[in-house]
Formats: structure tokens, C-alpha cells, sequence
């Protein structure tokens, strides 16, 4: 029995298992694929989502789609108390006071030059006067008149317009070295529309997520405002650069930027200018401006050339309408014209003027092909290029088969209805090229 009773607890003893227990084993390897998938999605939805600011920051849609709301209008006040010298910045006309979020600075609605108001009026752009005060840099300047969007596809002409609108913005992140390289945006929008309201431009994120580099946006007039022809008013001879204003502003904006950079924390001798579509053909023709040398030392132009630009012959059209519409004399008496009023003959008639560059070989060459060649550029670092699906904008806005657009881009032969059409050539001046030049045999 001794026996036996040994033989059963010897039996028992072999009906243990010995392998792992793999309950435990699959409960940690789910538990570890949890906590993989868990980071992985907390990495794609923080840092991949991107928007047109780059690299965004919001968690979700709703926080991405409410950053596309303008921001607030108000007109920076000056500061006669105390206030945060860290967030000051001291320039030749005047104290400038940003405000800080995260780890960025930034200066809004700063001014660069004289404003072109009053007696101003489609006068070229000149230095801001010398000031010792301290000023709010709190919100963002004006937009510069243009007709107003209403599909949404320039929201700057959405914000309050005004022609106090010659001022830049500025982000600078706390963190990173001394003398930093600066970036100057410069706004596309045919030289009819935009600014840099448009949270589009926003250079909070790109200071961010860069934190080596100072970011500039930059408004400019454009359109009635920075690309009439005088001339042929009596008084007219006082206005011969008026329709290169949109180039001259853009001059005076980087005069001002090396002048005063270095107080934000910005390198003066460091300076790359960035644009797309009409800020790329600013980009371009900045390049070779005898007054913007030394100004910048590198370029980067996107889907914009020195090349999109009119005769001085087209420029007569907007002045003799204005000359019918307002029973007007001189350039004295479109002076005397409120702002509103003509914002409002703008916003109907501004098909009275090209959206292109004007050669008027006085500002802007008349042969800028000559100028490169000549070697105009040659000091300069330019990188040149176009955006990805741009015609997508051109379709929604004129409707219409994608293909059409993208054979006027080429230079595709047309069928004889489409190219003699309205529709045809307000297309081809929209993409920077000349309905004349677009023909069958092409």
C-alpha cells in the first residue's frame, strides 16, 4: 500500500505543466502592441498633421479649421506706462512691444515707412519718422485696398482695409542662437489681392518649430493703389514711379528690415526673401532692382518670375476710367476722393488693370530677361521652383476641365472658341501669361 500510495503521488507530480503560462504571455504582448499603437498615434496626430502653416500643433480638426479665422482688428496704441522691456524691441522709429506665446515672440502691425495717405497718396514709400516712444505691436495693420472675396479664397481682403497699411510682422523664438538668419514672406495674390492677416501667413509655427530662424511678413499695395499710371494727368509728372509703388514698398520694407532686425535678434548680412505666385515675381524682380541690392542675399521665388509683366501701355486703361467715372482733372482730385469710396469703384472695376508686373524701365526693367543676363544676380543665392496642384485655385475660381488650365500653363494650342473668349483671357492673366501670346498655332 506504502507503495502505491508513492506511485499516485509520483503520477500527480508528472501532471504539472512545465511550459510558460501563455495567458501571460499574450496578455503582455497585447498590452505592448496597446501601448505602441497608443504612442504612434499620439506622434502622427501632434506633429504629422500639417496644414498651410507646415507643421501644425492642434490635437483636432475643429482646433485646425477655427485657426482660419481672421484675427481681431485694432489699431496699436501707443504705450505710456509701464511695460515688458523682454518683449521690446528698440527701432528707428520708435519701441515696438510684442506679446509672447509659447516660446515665440511676436511684433505685429509695425510700420516701415511713411504712410501713404492724405497728400501720400500714390506716392512712392518712404522711411517712418525717427521716434523714441513705445508703441503696442499687438495686432496686425490693415490690409491694403483690393477687392473684397467673398468665396474665401483670400481671406486678407475679409479684414479691415486701410491705406495706413505699409507694415510688417515679426515672430522670433526665445530659444536658439544670436544673429539669427531672418526669412521675409512676401505675400502672393496677383498684385490685386492678400496680406498678412490671412492666418495663412502666420509665422507662429514656422518660428516654432524653427526656432534658429526670424520670420517677416510683409504687406504692400497693390492693384488702384500700387500700379496706376499718372502720367497723363497734368500733375502727373509728380507720379512717375506709381506703377512700380508695389515694388518701391517691398524696397523700403527691406531697407527697413536691415536697418532694425538686429533688435529683434535677427543677422542684417543674412537675409532671404520668400514669395509665391505674385510674391515669387516680386521675389524675382527684387533680384534685379538696382535700389534692392545689398538689401538681401538670398532669394526664393515660387510660381513667379521677374519675366509676368506688362507693357506701360496697359496702364492707361484704369486712369481714363477713373477720369470718366469721377469726372476727374488731375491727380489732386482723386486725392480728394475719400478711401472708401474708391475701395468700393474697386471692388467692381479692378479688371481695369493687369495683375502683372508693369515694365515701365524706369522702376522695373523693360527687358528683365536682359538683366539677368547681364548678370544682375550673380551675388545672389536663388533657388527658383513652383508650388505642387496650384491650377486646383485657378479651376475653383473660373470652373471649367482642369486640362484647359494646364494647357494654357504649357502653351497648348486651344480650340478657336475658348481663346478668343472673356473667360480665356481673365484665365491667362490669373496664371501670369499673356493671352496674346496664347494662340492656335502655339
Amino acid at each position: 500500500m506504502k507503495q502505491k500510495k508513492t506511485n499516485v503521488k509520483q503520477t500527480k507530480k508528472t501532471k504539472q505543466p512545465t511550459k510558460p503560462n501563455r495567458h501571460i504571455f499574450i496578455k503582455v504582448l497585447v498590452l505592448i502592441l496597446v501601448v505602441l499603437l497608443a504612442t504612434c498615434a499620439f506622434i502622427f496626430f501632434r506633429y504629422s498633421k500639417t496644414s498651410e502653416y507646415g507643421i501644425s500643433p492642434y490635437k483636432t480638426q475643429k482646433q485646425w479649421q477655427a485657426s482660419y479665422i481672421l484675427p481681431e482688428y485694432k489699431p496699436n496704441a501707443e504705450i505710456t506706462g509701464q511695460y515688458d522691456k523682454l518683449l521690446s524691441a528698440k527701432c528707428e522709429n520708435g519701441i515696438f512691444v510684442g506679446q509672447k506665446q509659447d516660446d515665440v515672440i511676436a511684433w505685429r502691425g509695425i510700420p516701415y515707412a511713411t504712410q501713404p495717405v492724405g497728400e501720400r497718396r500714390f506716392r512712392p514709400a518712404i522711411a517712418p519718422k525717427k521716434s523714441d516712444k513705445v508703441f503696442q505691436a499687438y495686432y496686425y495693420g490693415p490690409s491694403c485696398m483690393q477687392p473684397i472675396d467673398k468665396t474665401g479664397g483670400e481671406l486678407s481682403s475679409q479684414y479691415h482695409q486701410g491705406e495706413d497699411c505699409l507694415n510688417l510682422n515679426i515672430w522670433s523664438n526665445v530659444n536658439g542662437g544670436p544673429s539669427k538668419p531672418v526669412l521675409v514672406y512676401i505675400h502672393g495674390g496677383g498684385w490685386l489681392q492678400g496680406g498678412t492677416a490671412d492666418p495663412l501667413y502666420n509665422g507662429q509655427f514656422f518660428a516654432q518649430f524653427n526656432p534658429d530662424i526670424i520670420v517677416v511678413t510683409v504687406t504692400y499695395r497693390m492693384g488702384m493703389m500700387g500700379m496706376i499710371n499718372l502720367t497723363d494727368f497734368p500733375d502727373g509728372a509728380d507720379y512717375i514711379t506709381s506703377t512700380s509703388n508695389n515694388l518701391l514698398d517691398l524696397v523700403q520694407s527691406l531697407k527697413w528690415i536691415k536697418n532694425n532686425i538686429a533688435s529683434f535678434g535677427g543677422d542684417p548680412n543674412n537675409i532671404t526673401i520668400a514669395g509665391e505666385s505674385a510674391g515669387g515675381a516680386a521675389v524675382s524682380a527684387l533680384c534685379i532692382i538696382p535700389s534692392a541690392r545689398g538689401l538681401f542675399q538670398k532669394a526664393i521665388a515660387m510660381s513667379g518670375s521677374a519675366t509676368q509683366g506688362s507693357d506701360i501701355e496697359t496702364t492707361y486703361l484704369l486712369p481714363d476710367a477713373i477720369k470718366r467715372a469721377f469726372n476727374t482733372e488731375s491727380v489732386s482730385d482723386i486725392q480728394n476722393i475719400d478711401f472708401e469710396t474708391l475701395r468700393e469703384y474697386w471692388d467692381i472695376n479692378n479688371a481695369d488693370l493687369y495683375s502683372l508686373l508693369i515694365r515701365d524701365d524706369l522702376i522695373y526693367p523693360a527687358d528683365p530677361y536682359l538683366a539677368w543676363e547681364n548678370g544682375k544676380t550673380k551675388d545672389l543665392i536663388i533657388m527658383q521652383g513652383h508650388t505642387s496642384n496650384e491650377f486646383r485655385y485657378f479651376q475653383d475660381v473660373f470652373g471649367g476641365d482642369l486640362d484647359f488650365f494646364n494647357a494654357i500653363s504649357d502653351g497648348a494650342a486651344l480650340v478657336d472658341e475658348e481663346a478668343g473668349t472673356d473667360e480665356f483671357r481673365s484665365a491667362c492673366i490669373a496664371c501670369n501669361v499673356d493671352p496674346d501670346s496664347v494662340t492656335q498655332s502655339d
